[in-house]
Parts: structure tokens; sequence; C-alpha cells
């Protein structure tokens, strides 16, 4: 289970992405790379060619958080 918060922003950016994503913002900072190098170690997302993909276990990660997320009463 993820619960860092930079790993699940950039695993939410990649969540409707059919055709990859070029995540240099990401990958170029100083601020996301350790998340970023995470992600990429525990294979839940994966790198083709200049675009990076959700892996099925980071889909199936991500697709928990935002049902966890609108799980939470959010409204008064």
């Amino acid at each position: 289970m993820v619960t860092d918060e930079d790993e699940l922003r950039i695993l939410r950016a990649l969540l409707t992405e059919v055709e990859g994503r070029g995540l240099n913002v990401y990958k170029n900072s100083s601020f996301y790379r350790p998340a970023f190098d995470s992600l990429l170690k525990q294979e839940l997302i994966r790198h083709k060619g200049d675009k990076y993909y959700l892996t099925e276990t980071g889909e199936a990660v991500v697709k928990k958080h935002i049902a966890d997320f609108f799980k939470k009463k959010r409204f008064k």
C-alpha cells in the first residue's frame, strides 16, 4: 500500500493516460525524484520510450486510493 503523498500524486497523474505520459516535471524535480524512483523500483510505473505508464499493480493501487478517497465524508 502506498501512503506517500508524492508517490500518490504521480500515480494519479498516470491514471487516465492510456498512451502513457512524459513525466519530466516529476523525473527532473529534486523534490519528486525520490518518489518517482520509488515507484519505478516498486514496479508501480514503467518506462517505455519517452513515456511512463501504470503497471497492473500500480493501477490497482491508485484505484484503491481513489475509491478510499471518495468513501470519506468531505462535505458537511
